[in-house]
């Protein structure tokens, strides 16, 4: 398989919406990674023509309640949860990026979290 992706990519533990510029829904987040997302559940592939997404964050993430990500949307095709979309982001601000970095970081420690795969920080460094 040809893997094209240099940056990692983290699955969603729990489904982030995603909203377009007037806010309505346009599907949920499955996976993340600092140059993209995985949308799946997309109600309407016409309604997907925006340049800019924004993401709802929980509030275990400790983050703003809401991070808005320039991109476009590069791919579209049906998957196990309806029609899927990837959605490559567009060069970020630094502060921005460095949000998005830690999301990801987030991300991951909620889906080990729920998989129970968490251990305390001293077992980790033995």
């Amino acid at each position: 398989m040809n893997e094209r992706r240099t940056t990692r990519r983290e699955t969603a533990a729990c489904p982030l919406d995603v909203l377009d510029p007037r806010d309505r829904l346009v599907g949920c987040m499955a996976d993340l990674s600092v140059g993209g997302m995985r949308i799946c559940r997309i109600a309407d592939p016409d309604d997907c023509m925006f340049t800019e997404l924004t993401l709802e964050l929980p509030r275990w993430t400790g983050l703003a309640r809401t991070l808005a990500l320039p991109g476009r949307f590069v791919w579209f095709r049906e998957g196990a949860q309806g029609l899927e979309a990837g959605f490559m982001f567009d060069e970020l601000p630094r502060r921005k990026a460095e949000t998005l970095a830690l999301l990801v970081e987030r991300l991951s420690e909620m889906r080990a979290e729920v998989a129970g795969e968490t251990e305390p920080a001293s077992a980790a460094l033995r």
